[in-house]
């Protein structure tokens, strides 16, 4: 990459990206209801970004645990 970017880091972030939307996007698609903007409406959100991140690990583009 012009910048600096090795190939392989900007694809996979391209591939997580579009993993994530494509997730999220499913998830409010087959929504039989509409999303509340409550806790009980956002943990179901948050756990499938969470399972699109946990799937980026297995995969090898990021690392398990926490960043400081």
């Amino acid at each position: 990459m012009a910048n600096g970017d090795f190939f392989d880091k900007r694809y996979g972030l391209d591939c997580l990206q579009n993993f994530v939307q494509t997730n999220l996007y499913n998830l409010l698609y087959t929504s039989t209801t509409k999303v509340s903007q409550t806790e009980q409406g956002s943990t179901p959100l948050l756990t499938n970004v969470e399972q699109s991140l946990a799937q980026a690990v297995t995969n090898g583009l990021l690392a398990p645990g926490m960043a400081r």
